[in-house]
């Protein structure tokens, strides 16, 4: 299904690529909810994905997002540091959804099951809800960044209903988030008593 709805948007595509300069500035961009989050050891983040239109309109008047495929990668190595357990597609996308996982990599690719549209439309923010990453702590203290962005292992993936292919050569803007695993309070101040307590000779 989804190899015969590429094939009837390859047209339109093809001419809107050729026609955009490998100059241009992207008017696009993948952000999340918010820039940081901060949660316990043991507890799991769940970070939306949004596609934000910095144009304000194109996806709009173009019948809306057809299509879209991202990635969701840690920007630092280690087994200690928290880890990506899943990534899950957003409910307006009724077509094929793919979806790959692995502790420091996700990738999300989903489209809409109709071939004429209308596909997501953005909200008042310009933002449209592609999916939602969740983010395992594990015992880890401290921060690590995470990044949202095309997925290059993919060709022209996110593409409105008129054929625009969103990440051709100006690409999509990607962003960074952190999660921030800190100690409960109460562990905190379980070990100042600690410190603090004298010690018996």
């Amino acid at each position: 299904m989804r190899s015969i709805k590429m094939h009837w948007l390859a047209g339109c595509t093809m001419v809107l690529v050729l026609a955009r300069s490998a100059g241009a500035v992207s008017q696009f961009s993948f952000v999340c909810g918010q820039v940081d989050y901060q949660i316990a050891p043991g507890e799991t983040a769940d970070v939306p994905l949004f596609l934000r239109d910095d144009s304000g309109s194109v996806i709009n008047v173009e019948n809306g997002l057809f299509a879209a495929g991202l990635k969701v990668s840690r920007n630092s190595a280690g087994a200690a540091l928290p880890s990506i357990i899943s990534i899950s597609s957003a409910s307006g996308f009724d077509g094929t959804v793919q979806t790959s996982v692995s502790s420091a990599l996700a990738s999300l690719y989903e489209d809409h099951a109709s071939a004429f549209g209308p596909g997501a439309m953005t909200d008042g923010n310009h933002l449209i809800l592609l999916g939602i990453v969740r983010i395992y702590s594990g015992s880890f203290i401290g921060q690590t960044s995470f990044q949202i962005a095309d997925d290059s292992s993919m060709t022209t993936n996110t593409i409105t209903y008129a054929g625009t292919a969103l990440d051709d050569s100006a690409g999509i803007n990607s962003e960074s988030f952190t999660i921030t695993v800190t100690p409960e309070p109460c562990c905190l101040c379980f070990a100042g008593v600690l410190i603090l307590a004298p010690r018996r000779r």
